[in-house]
């Protein structure tokens, strides 16, 4: 995956000075959002994409999930409330880096 970097300011100054603003030109300068935060995009494709699929995976997930949380949780090995916490936190960003 290609690094996202900003131009300098010294880039975007000499670019200005070449009036390309004026001329109609095509811009060349890289997209100042990372996709990763685009997240009115990320989330308007994931309610399009939304399938059956997507719902009974993230079932067979919770299902996988929630035996073991418990019983991590009975024998004091784990908190359940931030588990569950953080556990939704990082799957909601997953979501929207990787949906």
């Amino acid at each position: 995956m290609a690094r996202f970097t900003l131009p300098t300011r010294e880039q975007v100054v000499a670019y200005l000075k070449e009036d390309k603003w004026e001329s109609g030109q095509d811009i060349d300068l890289p997209n100042p959002v990372p996709p990763c935060w685009d997240l009115k995009g990320r989330a308007r494709r994931m309610k399009e994409h939304f399938t059956l699929r997507e719902f009974s995976g993230a079932l067979g997930d919770i299902g996988t999930l929630v035996p073991i949380l418990i019983s991590l949780t009975l024998q004091g090995s784990a908190s359940l409330t931030s588990s569950l916490f953080f556990g939704g936190l990082w799957n909601i960003m997953t979501g929207f880096i990787y949906g």
